[in-house]
């Protein structure tokens, strides 16, 4: 009879510890899924909020700032930066040396 307490014990720890640990890794993933946005570049003439059209070097300057100090790492951009970023950012193949 201790014996069986004894594996009943175990086998209730073990799926309570695999229930815990698998829980962030679903939740990330659908997290994920849901706030996956494509940051491929597109041309500043393409833009469509109003904020994001025929910015001076300065106003672009000042917008990036502005979202960076808006946003925490790996918090999803809104569609309006993420659509400035699209248009205004550079890869880094793009600089020169």
């Amino acid at each position: 009879m201790y014996y069986i307490k004894k594996v009943s014990a175990i086998l209730v720890t073990l799926a309570l510890l695999l229930g815990i640990f698998s829980l962030p890794t679903s939740s990330y993933a659908s997290t994920n899924e849901e706030s996956n946005q494509s940051l491929e570049p597109i041309d500043p003439s393409q833009v469509t909020y109003e904020s994001n059209k025929n910015l001076s070097d300065e106003q672009v300057s000042d917008r990036f700032q502005e979202i960076n100090s808006k946003y925490d790492i790996e918090e999803p951009f809104s569609a309006e930066d993420a659509e400035f970023i699209r248009a205004y950012a550079s890869s880094p193949t793009d600089s020169t040396d």
